[in-house]
Parts: structure tokens; sequence; C-alpha cells
């Protein structure tokens, strides 16, 4: 009877035994599990954020995990788009040299990674001011402007390869990546020209800005140096210089401003034509054949518009990139600033 109670008590102590060997072992596993889970996690956020690997494994991660490269007034810019718009635009970069044969034209990998940074901001961008106009796109637009892309090729499938050689995209690849995008900025840059309050604060910001610019010649600035900083014309490079002309030859705001000047005068308000705004400087006058010239130097900035608006827009924008990622929206004294930390997740 003892004997039989031993062996009991014998193989209850090995049951035991037996289960917390299991028990051990199952939380090694977990452990071990946990621990390849960190390791691998840990390279794939190196391999993103440091390195920007475009292999398979880490931008499958990336798309798990929904990982961000940025973010744009909020907005998250993920880093899988990133990868997909990287992909478009070397494809696009070897057609166009396969075509032309000239490899002068050949971006590197720092200057398509910030062309498809500043494309992604941009699109952000105007997302969120047709948002702020209740903008959308229809199916009949969407339709109308791939009518309008296919009239150029002899088919539907020519058109369809042509997409493909230059992007690497499909035909919904391209509504979504190249029609949408396209149709909405078109219709938010016609919504700013007709809100008169959107352009409105633009040109008062212009006309604050020539004034004190004006200030600026009076208190004795070089004209020209100041025509080459802030002129918007083609004669900025020269200085402002629009050579030798004659009454007729120019706008009349800007003409009876300019002829009511001695020679090294500067009139003494911001000249408003229907291009914009001049600060006028007459360096000479002359009559040649009973014709009165003046030479005349202008400071000029051009009325906004609505391409304009935008990229006052885009500038104001907060973007925040993550990572060691080149970035392309920093000023000279803020070159290549990034996030100071990474994150893992969004929501």
């Amino acid at each position: 009877m003892e004997n039989e109670l031993s062996k009991q008590e014998g193989k209850g102590l090995e049951a035991i035994k037996a289960k917390k060997n299991i028990k051990m072992f199952v939380i090694g596993l977990v452990g071990l599990l946990a621990l390849v889970i960190v390791i691998v996690l840990g390279l794939g956020l190196y391999r993103i954020y440091n390195k920007q690997t475009t292999d398979v494994l880490t931008v499958s991660l990336a798309k798990v995990l929904r990982l961000p490269i940025g973010k744009v007034n909020g907005t998250v810019i993920y880093y899988t788009d990133y990868v997909s718009d990287l992909k478009a635009i070397q494809t696009l970069n070897n057609w166009q040299i396969a075509q032309s044969g000239d490899t002068s034209t050949n971006m590197n990998e720092e200057e398509m990674s910030d062309a498809v940074l500043e494309r992604m901001a941009g699109s952000v961008v105007v997302n969120q001011l047709a948002k702020e106009f209740s903008i959308t796109v229809s199916e009949d637009e969407i339709t109308k402007e791939k009518e309008t892309a296919v009239a150029n090729f002899e088919s539907e499938e020519q058109f369809a390869n042509e997409v493909v050689a230059r992007y690497g995209w499909t035909l919904d690849e391209y509504r979504e990546k190249a029609i949408i995008p396209k149709i909405m900025q078109d219709k938010v840059m016609t919504a700013i020209e007709t809100d008169p309050t959107k352009l409105s604060g633009a040109i008062t910001e212009k006309r604050q800005k020539m004034d004190d610019i004006l200030k600026q010649v009076q208190a004795g600035g070089d004209f020209a140096e100041l025509a080459k900083q802030y002129g918007e014309d083609n004669t900025a490079a020269e200085g402002g210089d629009l050579g030798w002309f004659s009454k007729d030859e120019m706008v009349p705001q800007f003409e009876d401003a300019a002829f009511s000047l001695k020679d090294g005068e500067v009139y003494p308000e911001v000249v408003e034509s229907t291009y914009g705004f001049h600060i006028i400087k007459v360096e000479g006058r002359r009559t040649t054949e009973k014709v009165e010239e003046i030479n005349a130097r202008h400071i000029f900035m051009r009325y906004p518009d609505a391409t304009i608006y935008l990229q006052q827009i885009f500038k104001q924008a907060q973007i925040n990139l993550y990572g060691n990622i080149h970035n392309p929206f920093a000023t000279d004294t803020e070159e290549n600033i990034q996030e100071e930390t990474t994150p893992t997740t969004t929501e």
C-alpha cells in the first residue's frame, strides 16, 4: 500500500515538474519571440528612418505599422506612399534618359527624394485648401480628364502602356496619383482667383513690403541692389534697368510717374499699375529728334495670383520630416533640421 502511494506521489511530482518545464519553455519561447520582434522592429525602424530602405520587407513593416516619413500641418505622409512615389520618379527619370539619350538630366537620389517630398507636401496643402472651399472631384470630371489624356494616343491600351513605361503605374494608380490631384489643384486655383478675400490679403502684404522697400531707398539704400534683391520681373538681374524709352511705351500709371521726375529722382510713392507695384527712379533724360526720352529703373512686384498665393501658403505650412532624410523645406539657417524624436506608429 505504501509503495503504491509512493508511486502515485512520484508520478504527481513528475507531472508537476513536467508542467513547470512546459511553462518555463512557453515563457522562454514567448520571450524569445518578443526579443525577435523587438530586434526586427528596431532593425526596420533603423532601415526606414536612417537609411530610407525600400526593400519589400522594410516597406511591408512600414505598411503594417503605418509609419510616417513626415507631417504637413498635422496630416501624415506615410513612408509607403513616399516609397511608391520615389519608385515612380525613378522610373520616369530612367524613361526620359532612354528617350532622349541625354544623361545630363539624370537626377541623383537626393534630388528625386526632394521632388517626391515637395510633391507630396504640395498635394496635402492643396487638399487642405480643397476642404476649406468644400471642393470635391466627381467621376464625370475624372472621366473627362482621362479622355483628354487618352485622346493623344491611338487607343486606351497604348495610353496604359505609356503610363506603365513612364511611371510604372496601372491606370487606377494614374487615376489616384495624377488625374485627381490635377483636377483638385485646378479647382482650388479657380476658387482662389474668384474669392476676393484670398488675394486681397496677399495684395496688401505686397503693398506693405513695397512701402518698406521705398523707405530703404529713401534712406539711401542702393536702388539697383534692392531691385536685384526684391524685383520680380526680368529686369531684376540688371538692377531694374529699363533702358531708354519715350512716352506711350509704358502703361499710363507708370509713365505719368516716371516722366514727372528729374534726373536722379525717385518717385515719392509706390506706383500701382495694371501689372503690380513699382518703385521708380529716373537715371537720365534726353531729347532725340524732338522726342523726349528717359532712362529709368524700377523695383517691381507683380500682383499676386493663385499660383503665388499657393506658394505663400506652402511656405507657411508646418512641415516636419522624420529620420535621416534630406529636408528640401529647410531654410538656409535651418538646413536639414529634423524632428528630435522618431515616431513608431500613427493613428
